[in-house]
């Protein structure tokens, strides 16, 4: 019988490598996160993204009029910029496993030298991904379900272009990610014999025929691990208790005494500002890249306890550096599951707002740049619980 509509129940989010070079990085288990079979040729592992909340994507092209003396209408409209393919989507923060998938560099407890949360995207080893949104048939859940056949909506060499982590009280923290992509396709995907990738070539911007995949079936969480396992992996969701701010604002760097403010929120984000790079003999991007320099900012949120002494002008003078950071640790067993930190950074406002009937409170905004591997002094940091 025809569907009568599509809601979440159905819907599954995978990421996996475009399949132009070998497959790198954690997903190196066929059997577990899923392959292209072997009447296929090329590697495309995929993993799925947890905790999903929603997902959106659209596409445009832009056209160009060709005229010519004689005739008033233009005689076609043909494409002369790559077309522009969005696709967002946001999870629950839970742990750092789905940043790993996504290419970001994720350090674990104990690393001896952290390292910056895009240096494989800076370095254009895990910048480029295929993304599959997996439709299965009406009334089933995605989860531990296997169908012969199941549809998916693909999008070929995705780039992110932000990424925005926020926790306020009242709040599950969450996570917003938005990309572009230089392909599009919708499949009907018979699980047997798996299907065609959506990247294109960037060299020419060809499609790459001999590249294919299959989907996985969906689990709850990574590796279907427990939600009481102790590893983490399995954590359903940080909750606002769990989370801890420090900002290191001593005496005489601001007017708010860090020791009696109450925070309400905190956002954390990173814009990579994708150029398209463009050739002739190719109709699409080549690549994307960021165009430096990057910035992440932090923005906290809190109410006010009691003041501190300062004055604008010492505060302009020191012009001082702070290492301020969000811990999210695990309802478990109080491990740090989530971690951000920024280096370098600057105090660049405060904003206090009172009003009758509303308690007073300030806004500070932090912001760092994005330095290369050797700058180990500024720039963001991930770390908590990871594969």
């Amino acid at each position: 019988m025809p569907r009568l509509r599509q809601i979440y129940q159905t819907d599954m989010l995978y990421v996996g490598p475009t399949g132009v070079g070998n497959c790198t990085g954690a997903l190196n288990s066929a059997g577990v996160y899923g392959n292209i079979l072997s009447a296929i040729s090329g590697q495309n592992f995929v993993a799925e993204i947890y905790r999903v909340q929603r997902v959106n994507d659209d596409w445009n092209k832009s056209l160009q009029d060709v005229n010519q003396f004689g005739e008033l209408a233009a005689i076609d409209r043909v494409s002369l910029q790559p077309p522009t393919v969005n696709l967002s989507f946001s999870y629950l923060l839970a742990n750092m496993v789905n940043e790993s998938l996504l290419g970001f560099t994720v350090n674990k407890a104990g690393d001896a030298t952290a390292v910056s949360c895009v240096s494989g995207i800076i370095a254009q080893a895990t910048d480029s991904k295929n993304y599959f949104l997996k439709t299965v048939d009406q009334g089933q859940d995605v989860a531990d379900y296997n169908p012969a056949t199941y549809d998916v909506k693909a999008f070929g060499n995705g780039y992110i272009s932000s990424y925005t982590a926020q926790g306020s009280v009242g709040q599950f923290p969450t996570v917003d990610i938005a990309l572009s992509a230089l392909n599009v396709q919708q499949q009907n995907v018979t699980q047997a014999s798996g299907a065609v990738t959506p990247a294109v070539n960037p060299v020419d911007g060809t499609a790459l025929p001999g590249r294919g995949y299959i989907l996985p079936s969906g689990t709850t969480s990574y590796s279907d691990t427990s939600l009481t396992n102790v590893n983490g992996l399995g954590i359903s969701v940080l909750r606002p208790g769990d989370i801890t701010l420090t900002l290191g604002l001593a005496a005489g760097d601001g007017f708010v005494a860090e020791s009696d403010y109450k925070p309400q929120s905190f956002n954390v984000s990173v814009n990579f500002n994708q150029e398209d790079l463009t050739k002739l003999g190719s109709k699409y991007a080549f690549a994307k890249v960021p165009v430096f320099p990057l910035s992440a900012t932090l923005s906290v949120t809190a109410l006010v306890g009691d003041n501190q002494t300062g004055n604008l002008v010492d505060i302009i003078n020191n012009n001082k550096d702070f290492s301020p950071s969000i811990l999210l640790k695990s309802p478990n067993d109080s491990k740090i599951a989530a971690s951000y930190k920024l280096l370098g950074a600057k105090l660049d406002s405060q904003n206090f707002q009172a009003a009758i009937g509303s308690n007073k409170s300030v806004t500070m905004n932090f912001s760092t740049q994005i330095s290369g591997p050797q700058d180990t002094a500024h720039g963001l940091y991930f770390s908590g619980i990871t594969i």
